[in-house]
C-alpha cells in the first residue's frame, strides 16, 4: 500500500533535513554562561553574531555594527553598547582606529585565539592614544 503524496513529499523533507551542517558556530558552554551573567543575554546574542563573521582560517572578523545590527534587527547603538561591555569583561578584543572602516574583532576566551593578537591590538590602541 503506497502512502498518499503529501506523505511521501514529507518524508522527502524530512530526509534533506538530516544532511551534515555546514555552517555553523563554536563556542564554550562556559563563555555563554559568563557572558549571561556577567554582562546580558542579548550581549551574549551579539557576541555569537560577530562570532559567526569569523574566518576559520585567518580568524579574521571585521563586521561592521550596521551588519550586525541589520541581522540582529537591532540598533547599532544597542550594538556598540553590548559590544563595550563585552571588551569591558574580556570577551572581545577590538581593533580600531580609522574612520569608515570596520573594527577586527578578537575573542581572547575562545579556544582558536592566537596570544600574539593580543600584543598587536594593545600596540595600536597605545599609539591611537598618544
Amino acid at each position: 500500500m503506497r502512502n498518499p503524496p503529501e506523505i511521501e513529499l514529507k518524508k522527502r523533507e524530512v530526509n534533506n533535513l538530516k544532511r551534515e551542517p555546514t555552517n555553523y558556530i563554536i563556542s564554550s558552554n562556559d563563555i555563554m554562561f559568563e557572558i549571561t551573567e556577567k554582562c546580558t543575554r542579548e550581549a551574549w546574542v551579539t557576541y555569537m553574531f560577530i562570532l559567526y563573521h569569523r574566518n576559520n582560517e585567518t580568524n579574521m572578523c571585521f563586521p561592521s555594527l550596521s551588519c550586525i545590527a541589520n541581522e540582529m534587527g537591532t540598533s547599532t547603538k544597542t550594538v556598540s553598547r553590548h559590544i563595550i561591555m563585552l571588551e569591558k569583561e574580556g570577551y572581545l578584543l577590538v581593533n580600531s582606529g580609522k574612520q569608515r572602516v570596520s573594527n577586527n574583532y578578537y575573542f581572547p576566551k575562545e579556544y582558536f585565539f592566537d596570544d600574539e593578537v593580543d600584543l598587536t591590538v594593545n600596540k595600536r590602541k597605545s599609539n591611537l592614544s598618544k
